[in-house]
């Protein structure tokens, strides 16, 4: 019977394109992973202060959502997954920035299409964590959290500010009221820039089979000095291009001060490039991302439009 070959040819195409599906997804929330380490290099809740761990704790005691504010780069997803570690929740940590994906296809991302899983089925039983969800209209918001409250997946909001719950509806408002999670900025954690420091040389420098062990005292103490308004992003890069200049067992400070510093200035926000951000970091930047742009700003510590218009600065070079 042609029509029973034709209709059995037709459901193996259609279990092998469910299959294709997962693997797709798969190989995305893979891809993710690893940006938010390279972003994030301190992600082994192990190397915590004894302090900002058990400041998450009682976050991880609950499954009720939760809004996690802070400057750009310091560290607000890296504290959601520590939460959700700390939980020990059987599923996976999945995250979508809202502001990026198109909003006519938020809802396909979360829930997912025929033969396409969505990222809430990914982070069943666990964490889906949601980048500037009040960047989205109302109505997509509300449906937002319909889907979610559907879902087995703990929600995980992560904004600049607690300004931005003015934009969120009163459901989700009153649902984190006390649950609200202050990241401090970099500059304010000193002992979080010691760890993460360590941390970054001690691994740079297996990668490159450079035998350097740590810091001098004049060189911990000038990265303590500084500001680091790109928080994790631009202490990893510092690290990172003084180790290959380094000539003995320790970074010196001069070692640290012959790279591209960052600023000490304390008015100096987030948003605003540093003129270490010259062409050629702003290239390596988006080489380092694949050509991702916005991926490649966040690096930065700067934001997509900032990035790009610093780029088409050096058009003309």
């Amino acid at each position: 019977n042609n029509d029973g070959v034709s209709g059995l040819s037709r459901n193996d195409q259609n279990r092998n394109a469910s299959d294709q599906s997962s693997r797709t997804l798969e190989a995305a929330l893979h891809a993710l992973d690893q940006r938010i380490d390279a972003a994030y290099p301190v992600t082994d809740p192990e190397v915590l202060s004894a302090r900002w761990k058990n400041t998450l704790l009682p976050f991880s005691k609950s499954r009720a959502p939760m809004l996690i504010v802070g400057e750009l780069g310091s560290g607000r997803e890296f504290s959601a997954r520590v939460i959700h570690q700390l939980a020990k929740r059987k599923g996976r940590f999945v995250s979508l920035d809202c502001a990026m994906a198109p909003e006519a296809l938020i809802m396909a991302e979360l829930v997912g299409e025929e033969d396409c899983p969505g990222r809430l089925s990914a982070a069943n039983e666990g964490t889906i964590c949601l980048r500037q969800l009040s960047s989205l209209a109302e109505a997509t918001i509300q449906s937002v959290g319909d889907a979610v409250r559907s879902s087995t997946a703990r929600l995980v909001m992560v904004e600049l500010s607690t300004d931005k719950l003015e934009s969120l509806p009163q459901a989700f408002a009153r649902a984190v009221d006390e649950a609200i999670l202050h990241v401090p900025p970099l500059r304010e954690r000193p002992e979080a820039i010691r760890r993460a420091a360590e941390r970054i040389l001690h691994r740079d420098a297996m990668r490159l089979g450079r035998l350097v062990t740590g810091f001098d005292e004049r060189a911990m103490a000038w990265l303590l000095e500084q500001s680091w308004p790109a928080h994790f992003i631009e202490l990893e890069a510092t690290i990172r291009r003084a180790l290959p200049g380094a000539s003995g067992a320790l970074i010196t400070r001069s070692d640290l001060t012959l790279s591209d510093s960052p600023s000490t200035a304390p008015d100096r926000t987030p948003d605003q490039i540093d003129p270490a951000h010259d062409r050629r970091r702003l290239c390596a930047a988006l080489d380092e991302a694949q050509g991702d742009v916005a991926s490649a700003a966040e690096r930065l510590g700067i934001s997509q439009m900032t990035f790009i218009k610093e780029l088409e600065g050096y058009a003309d070079d």
